[in-house]
């Protein structure tokens, strides 16, 4: 038989024994060890100086503003901007190629020379000087650069374009034989020309910049070209079957269309589409013909007319202004820069005279000055419309005259050879 022992029932009496068993030997070893060794200092416990929940908390993260990165590209772009108005400011401003303007300067010429003065009553000074035989200098529309025609005594003049400043001189085209008619483009990036190629009248289309020329082939002899303003079209007069005319062609040399202006007389000649003249809009046309004029001594004189043309280069409307009926010729129109005008010369037998009239074919002004000579008048509008300037030909005398009185005052030429050419500014 097995006898198994039951251990719970001694469990008390064999905890009680171990109880009271030896110590280990070394122990009073360690305590002699540990009484010998120093307790470290409070302060070297961070805890003890510093919340031990501020040591254990992870740092939040703070995203901060970069301001001094921000005040500097702010600073930058303070300094862009102030460049970029210090550069427009310095850059001068153009004027519209049509339409009022402020007045800018006078250029003519004489003895070869270009000479230009900064108001009607200034002196002139020399712009262009040289060996070289300069003359007629006219500004482009927007007055920043001008033209001028060199070796005008030749029999091959050709055509110069500088800067406002007279800097910058160059060749445009080649040469221009017979040359008649020189027409800035509203743009001043082309120039037109009227001039004899081979014996014959045409007109040619000149870049200003590079100097690349082409002849427009309307298919008959062309002269006096002016460009319409807000268009790409050039008015030149031609003769064709139909007799003398005003005929409408793009720079291109497409869209040739011949305007629908009749003639008083009935050969349509030399005497009739003088002196074109277009409104700042390009909206109408002012021209002098040959009218029959009862009161003339030959029975015919000329008048100024104005026609209306869509821009499709339809002739709206057109009819003659009569200042005076009486008169021998009515000719030589100029729009005021606003259109509510015409300033124009009248001609009794040899006695030229110069008048201000309105569209409603009254006469608002007549100008003192006469020239009795017969030679006729030169004269244009001030950019701004105020002026009106007069050459008489026959003693090449020039005269200023304020739109608003009638009263004329003469003004030096130093010697100047031509008519002024009035350069247009922005206000």
């Amino acid at each position: 038989m097995t006898f198994q022992q039951n251990p719970e029932r001694r469990l008390p009496v064999l905890l009680s024994e171990l109880s009271d068993g030896p110590m280990p030997d070394y122990r009073d070893d360690i305590l002699r060890r540990v009484a010998r060794t120093r307790q470290r200092p409070a302060w070297t416990f961070p805890e003890r100086w510093i919340p031990m929940t501020v040591l254990s908390r992870r740092p939040a993260v703070v995203l901060r503003a970069p301001w001094r990165l921000m005040s500097l590209a702010a600073l930058l772009i303070l300094v862009l901007v102030a460049l970029a108005a210090l550069y427009v400011g310095s850059q001068r401003r153009l004027p519209a190629p049509f339409g009022p303007a402020v007045n800018g300067q006078l250029a003519n010429w004489s003895g070869g020379d270009i000479l230009v003065r900064d108001s009607l009553t200034g002196t002139d000074r020399v712009l262009v000087g040289g060996p070289e035989a300069d003359a007629y200098p006219i500004y482009s529309r927007q007055g920043d650069k001008f033209l001028f025609v060199r070796n005008y005594e030749s029999p091959n003049p050709i055509i110069m374009v500088a800067t406002a400043a007279g800097e910058g001189i160059r060749q445009v085209g080649g040469e221009f034989p017979g040359l008649d008619t020189i027409e800035w483009s509203p743009s001043g990036s082309q120039i037109a020309v009227g001039w004899v190629d081979d014996g014959v009248a045409v007109v040619s289309i000149v870049e200003t910049e590079g100097g690349a020329s082409r002849t427009l082939d309307p298919g008959f002899p062309a002269t006096s070209p002016f460009w319409r303003p807000s268009t790409d079209q050039l008015l030149i007069r031609g003769q064709a079957g139909q007799g003398t005319g005003f005929y409408l062609i793009r720079a291109d040399g497409t869209g040739l269309r011949r305007l629908a202006i009749t003639s008083e007389m009935s050969d349509a000649g030399q005497y009739d589409f003088q002196d074109p003249a277009w409104s700042s809009d390009g909206s109408a046309l002012a021209y002098h013909q040959l009218d029959p004029v009862a009161a003339a001594p030959d029975g015919n004189g000329f008048r100024i007319h104005v026609a209306q043309i869509d821009t499709a280069g339809t002739v709206t409307s057109q009819r003659a202004l009569v200042f005076d009926p009486l008169a021998d010729d009515e000719l030589q129109p100029r729009w005021t820069p606003t259109n509510d005008g015409l300033v124009f010369q009248r001609r009794e037998g040899t006695t030229d005279t110069i008048h201000l009239g309105g569209l409603d074919g009254k006469v608002v002004r007549t100008y003192e000055g006469t020239s009795t000579a017969g030679d006729g008048i030169t004269m244009d509008v001030s950019p701004d419309g105020r002026f009106v300037i007069a050459r008489y030909n026959a003693d090449g005398s020039l005269w200023s005259y304020d739109t608003s009185a009638p009263s004329a005052t003469r003004v030096a030429t130093s010697g100047s050879a031509d008519f002024p050419n009035w350069q247009r500014v922005a206000p």
